[in-house]
């Protein structure tokens, strides 16, 4: 009788767990996914809406120092 009450008690400690460990998974996963969504939109509008200071040079998937300095070189005059 005490066997089946520990095998008992150890399977309800198995799934509640594995419904931690599955929860925990998920929320992190749904996270992660929904940062990634928003760190792409922010690239793509940022790529739709800026253009360098010397004209239509795109300058997404930069940070504005970079499409900044880049821009400079790239039209570097001496």
């Amino acid at each position: 009788m005490i066997k089946i009450i520990v095998l008992l008690v150890e399977l309800v400690l198995t799934v509640a767990t594995f419904l931690l460990i599955f929860n925990m998974t998920m929320y992190a996963t749904m996270s992660y996914q929904e940062a990634k969504n928003t760190a792409y939109r922010t690239i793509n509008d940022f790529e739709q809406n800026t253009t360098s200071t010397y004209g239509n040079i795109p300058t997404g998937y930069m940070p504005a120092a970079a499409n900044g300095i880049l821009s400079d070189l790239i039209n570097f005059r001496i």
